[in-house]
């Protein structure tokens, strides 16, 4: 017995699907006007992994986010032409935002691995950024989880750690939230 799928049908399947690749995101992308005095924020990835980055300067722990975009080392070879709509979606090697001074500041990063197969996170980093300072931060996947680490990189021969407060925030959709432990990091 053989089932007819109608052509519409088929359309329809097609477009819920490509909608589901797209993230499915629910947060807003950033729109954020740059004030004087701001600091600048340069976020990276290590490790084979595509990094989703959002900001928060709301009060709370895990609401607020707005989407800044997809960060991967290594965007060799990915299909381009068919993104060019959408850059958010776009890999790139780091991505730059400034950011508000004199409020907590919260990086919101969920990677994925490259070939697919493994998520982490997501993790957020909390500090308060200083007037005209230049910070960079790095999600790094290593065999023994994920990590989130920001730098003041103001004095770029000198770059000095930050203290960040590290909370995880549940991901529901996922199952790597079962391996999220408190001080930020994941196990796999």
């Amino acid at each position: 017995m053989t089932i007819h799928v109608p052509h519409r049908a088929k359309l329809l399947a097609s477009v819920a699907v490509l909608f589901v690749l797209a993230g499915c995101a629910t947060e807003p992308i950033r729109n954020y006007s740059a004030k004087t005095g701001d600091a600048s924020l340069v976020m990276r990835s290590s490790g084979a992994a595509a990094v989703r980055y959002s900001l928060s300067s709301s009060a709370g722990t895990c609401g607020g986010f707005e989407y800044v975009g997809l960060v991967n080392e290594s965007t060799y070879g990915l299909p381009r032409s068919w993104l060019a709509s959408m850059p958010e979606k776009i890999p790139e090697k780091f991505r730059q935002a400034k950011v508000p001074t004199g409020t907590e500041l919260r990086i919101k990063a969920y990677a994925t691995a490259t070939r697919g197969d493994a998520s982490c996170g997501p993790l957020v980093a909390t500090f308060e950024p200083e007037a005209e300072r230049a910070y960079a931060v790095e999600y790094r996947w290593l065999a023994t989880g994920c990590h989130i680490n920001v730098s003041d990189i103001t004095e770029a021969d000198n770059p000095k750690p930050v203290a960040t407060k590290l909370r995880v925030c549940p991901n529901p959709a996922s199952a790597a939230s079962l391996f999220q432990s408190k001080d930020g990091h994941v196990s796999r």
